[in-house]
């Protein structure tokens, strides 16, 4: 470092920087701040944060910034913003604290803070706010934290702040802030399936690849919202990964696709009554990273995909259930994978972004086209203001498509990255921003709520500009009305790759991918808006 310190602290940014704030050094506390660039092995001065600290604590937001607290008697505490380099305080806290200062980032989004000597409180970033919060039981410095998987915070050891002796005690701070809560865990843990909503309430997953045999899966379990437990039930006709599924106007489930290299032409159907599973007819085309529609006439429409010789193809397909066989429909403009679908309120289909390849250049795609299937063709219909695959779509509002997050930049490992924006298609003007969530994520999942707020949570943090891949439980929502987002409660488990089913209950379900960073985190998981 550029300057002698201790009881500083030092945090990771999410640009791969480390910053370090104050300390003590020769003269006594400081309020000088460095900046580890680990691309080039250096150390610059940061700006400094304008107050003296030491024993403070320094939390990651959600948001990028950095939330620095404590350590110097003050009633101040300070955020430092990555993007513009710069410091502001945050709203007045409730009560100084002097000593040794820890924090806890909790599910909330919110941040509990206390020092050896027991005194508490909570940080709100949505509001930037501080109110005071239950005290410990007992003041203790180097006392060890850590946050739970119910959301409680468990305060261990240490030593005491009155006769300075070591504990065996442990205390629990129960934050009341959860709304994501474990449920029965799958027979199965599995990533790379797939979830389809019953017309029971129930939610059927199907296939995927064993999280820890890594395996191909032909197994299938239904969930029960009413009871929260899981059933296995009868196996697919052959093991599937990274297939698709959709829900018939019948009732039956269609699994399309995947195998254990994730292309494939077969088909089958699942009968929810008879607990049965039986071939259908197989696509045209193979396929993996496409799309299945449900279109008003029951039919089924897939799109794009890459196929067997790593084929980006303009190909469409219709399936119809009465006769269980597929016929070709008109082509796409653009050939495209990990691309987006919808269904909009007049019968049409509205794709959006993802990307394809020639040789080994890879263009991430801005394009988006309507199928109308009275005439059985696309059209062009405007562009993206960000080319993004790996991202979510739903309709809102009124049946405006919405497109959130995913994977922008070239195909190289170190300057492709994550996106932090969403946009919505509006009739004049096109695609325009719908505000910018907490984190930036692709490999998310979103569901839209009964409320018609969207909920999007996990997914994995791509940096621009490094190998670096942060994998993420925090959840966010999207407010259509007021084109807003706010933090909500974190998942219990990192995950990237699963799925979010909304439930009859108003619950949404989340299944599957735990990260290896969290492998104790529960296979499934309920958020309760």
């Amino acid at each position: 470092m550029l300057a002698n310190r201790a009881r500083h602290t030092a945090t990771l940014l999410p640009s791969g920087k480390v910053l370090v704030t104050g300390g003590v050094g020769r003269l006594g506390a400081m309020a000088t701040t460095e900046l580890y660039d680990p691309a080039t092995n250096s150390w610059s001065y940061g700006p400094s944060m304008g107050q003296s600290r030491s024993y403070h604590a320094a939390t990651l937001l959600p948001s990028g910034k950095v939330l620095v607290a404590g350590g110097n008697g003050s009633l101040t505490a300070q955020l430092y913003d990555p993007a513009t380099n710069t410091w502001a305080n945050t709203g007045a806290m409730a009560q100084t604290h002097w000593n040794t200062t820890t924090t806890v980032l909790l599910r909330s989004g919110k941040v509990l803070l206390f020092d050896s000597d027991g005194l508490a409180e909570l940080y709100d970033p949505a509001t930037d706010t501080w109110s005071a919060t239950a005290s410990l039981l007992l003041g203790r410095s180097s006392a060890p934290v850590a946050l739970l998987a119910s959301g409680q915070v468990l305060v261990a050891g240490g030593i005491d702040s009155v006769a300075y002796n070591t504990q065996a005690s442990a205390e629990l701070y129960d934050a009341a802030q959860l709304t994501w809560s474990a449920t029965a865990p799958l027979a199965t843990n599995r990533c790379g399936h797939t979830a389809t909503a019953l017309g029971s309430g129930e939610v059927l997953v199907a296939g995927g690849t064993d999280s820890v045999t890594y395996d191909t899966l032909t197994s299938v379990e239904r969930y029960d919202p009413v009871t929260r437990t899981w059933t296995t039930v009868a196996s697919m006709t052959e093991p599937r990964s990274g297939h698709v599924a959709v829900r018939l106007a019948n009732g039956q489930v269609l699994v399309v696709g995947g195998n254990l290299y994730s292309t494939g032409t077969t088909a089958e159907l699942y009968d929810p009554a008879t607990n049965t599973w039986t071939a259908t007819g197989s696509l045209l085309t193979a396929r993996s990273g496409f799309t299945l529609t449900v279109l008003a006439t029951g039919q089924v429409l897939a799109a794009g995909g890459r196929g067997d010789g790593g084929i980006f193809t303009t190909s469409t397909e219709l399936y119809n259930p009465a006769t269980g066989t597929w016929s070709a429909t008109g082509n796409l403009f653009t050939g495209r994978i990990n691309h987006s679908a919808v269904l909009l309120s007049d019968g049409r289909v509205h794709i959006a972004g993802g990307y394809y390849m020639v040789n080994t250049t890879l263009t991430r795609l801005k394009s988006t086209e309507t199928y109308s299937p009275f005439s059985g063709t696309w059209s062009t219909s405007g562009n993206l203001a960000t080319a993004r695959s790996s991202f979510t779509m739903h309709l809102v509002g009124t049946g405006t498509p919405l497109v959130v997050g995913g994977l922008s930049g070239s195909s190289m490992l170190t300057s492709h990255y994550s996106l932090a924006t969403a946009e919505k298609f509006q009739p004049v003007g096109g695609w325009v921003s719908a505000g910018t969530m907490t984190a930036p994520r692709h490999a998310h999942a979103s569901a839209v709520l009964p409320s018609g707020a969207v909920l999007v949570a996990g997914g994995t943090n791509k940096i621009g500009g490094s190998t670096t891949s942060l994998y993420q439980s925090s959840a966010e929502v999207y407010e259509p009305a007021t084109n807003t987002w706010s933090a909500t409660a974190s998942m219990l488990a990192t995950r990237s790759g699963f799925t979010l089913t909304p439930l009859s209950t108003g619950e949404v379900l989340a299944v599957g991918c735990t990260n290896v960073v969290s492998p104790e985190g529960p296979s499934a998981e309920l958020y309760s808006p």
